[in-house]
């Protein structure tokens, strides 16, 4: 008995920001954006009393959320492949080396581990 083996054609590849670091940016960016409307408003205040003192806190606090924006950016990314198969493909083969995202009749979406 003989096996029919086929094989994968890639198409196109390209590196993807995971989930963990896309948080983090959105994460950053809305703290920055919030103690950065705050350190304005603490800096306009008339009240003299502690003023500095606020303003320095919150900014301090925008530069943490600048610095996740940026972590978050400077992570590492993944690859994403579309394959096309190339005559009958053991997806249990496939499986072994990529995580599978999405099959769609002969195009496989793979993710490189």
């Amino acid at each position: 008995m003989t096996e029919l083996t086929g094989g994968l054609i890639q198409m196109t590849a390209h590196m993807e920001v995971t989930a963990g670091a896309r948080a983090m940016m959105v994460a950053g960016a809305a703290v920055a954006v919030l103690f950065a409307l705050l350190t304005l408003g603490a800096a306009a205040s008339e009240k003299k009393e502690h003023k500095r003192r606020y303003v320095l806190i919150f900014a301090a606090f925008m530069a943490l959320g600048f610095g996740l924006l940026i972590a978050g950016g400077n992570a590492p990314r993944e690859k994403i492949i579309k394959c096309c198969a190339s005559g009958p493909v053991s997806l249990e083969q496939v499986a072994v080396r990529y995580d599978i995202r999405e099959i769609d009749g002969k195009l496989l979406v793979l993710a490189e581990r």
